[in-house]
């Protein structure tokens, strides 16, 4: 009577557990991993001491190893993410996925195993045979029964496409100024910061200019603030037509911007900033009708390499005295500091 409960009970959790696989809304499929203890052998056998560095090195590895892996069981979730009909028609077609992505993938989900670990998670893209292309996260797990012998690993793909929409849309909403759709404050420092690195890496040249706008007050004094920032948003999108496509600009603050050059001298980046001038020289902003204003704009440069530009903050300083010293001198001149 005993084992006969038992047996119920087995029977109905194995049943409970096939109702889960076959109707989650998560792809989920199992597989056979044992094929990693012979990839372990062999590297024994090779005294490999670096395994993610060698097989790196080694694709035909990776791709030998990925055929010989078994596909166990496949949800119908997975196939439908996958845009299979069967689940013959997706373990026939798996080769296709392999792309360099996805042999880095499975190199680090190698080592992790080989290393005795049992759970593996990555973020990935997914092709589907119909060319839809998806945000998917990745999960592998090892039941403890199985740590040994790797004969059986539960394996999730989820699709976090629209999750992750969302995450680059808040984090494009962190970076951008909400009035100019330029690069915040917060942002252009970090970008200068990344750049004046890769500047100090490579041994190449800098330039950054501090742009105000002059006699700005006098512009929102006389029409309104409303209509101020209708003339910053304006300024902000004339500067980003005159820059090329490698030069990062941001709004540093009220009426000043802040424009990053990589690989230019400081000589060039005073020929850039005569560019821009003469475009503002030639525009008129239009406040109503039949009432239009010209703007003008002062200018401070600085560059790198110099015995006084230490670190990326170094330009901003030597940028921001330049640009108020043009301001001193007249205004809508250009300055080097």
């Amino acid at each position: 009577i005993f084992m006969s409960k038992a047996k119920t009970a087995l029977r109905r959790e194995q049943e409970r557990y096939k109702l889960i696989f076959e109707n989650s809304s998560v792809a989920i499929w199992e597989e056979d991993l044992s094929a990693l203890l012979k990839l372990r052998e062999d590297l024994k056998r090779r005294t490999v001491t670096n395994i993610r560095k060698y097989l790196l090195e080694h694709p035909e590895i990776i791709r030998r190893t990925y055929e010989e892996i078994k596909i166990l069981n496949i949800n119908a979730a997975a196939l439908r993410l996958a845009g299979a009909e069967t689940q013959e028609q997706l373990i026939e077609n798996l080769g296709k996925f392999f792309t360099r992505e996805l042999t880095q993938i499975l190199v680090d989900k190698f080592v992790t195993f080989l290393q005795g670990k049992d759970f593996f998670q990555t973020e990935l893209k997914v092709k589907s045979f119909r060319g839809k292309v998806y945000d998917a996260l990745l999960k592998v797990s090892i039941p403890r029964e199985h740590s040994k012998t790797l004969r059986h690993a539960v394996v999730t793909l989820e699709d976090i496409t629209e999750s992750k929409k969302m995450e680059r849309h808040l984090r494009n909403l962190a970076q951008i100024d909400s009035l100019t759709k330029l690069y915040n404050h917060r942002t252009i420092i970090q970008r200068l910061e990344a750049e004046f690195a890769r500047a100090q890496r490579y041994g190449s040249s800098l330039s950054v200019m501090m742009i105000d706008v002059d006699h700005f007050k006098v512009i929102n004094d006389a029409y309104g603030h409303q209509k101020g920032d209708q003339i910053i948003r304006r300024v902000a999108g004339a500067l980003k037509e005159s820059i090329r496509q490698v030069d990062i600009i941001g709004r540093y603050g009220g009426d000043e911007f802040f424009i990053i050059l990589p690989e230019t001298k400081a000589q060039n980046a005073k020929i850039a900033a005569a560019r821009i001038q003469n475009i503002f020289t030639t525009r008129e902003f239009t406040i109503r009708a039949k009432t239009a204003v010209k703007i003008a704009l002062s200018i401070g440069i600085s560059g790198y390499p110099s015995p006084s530009v230490k670190e990326a903050k170094d330009l901003i300083t030597h940028s921001d005295h330049a640009m108020y010293a043009a301001k001193k001198s007249g205004r809508n001149r250009i300055m080097a500091g």
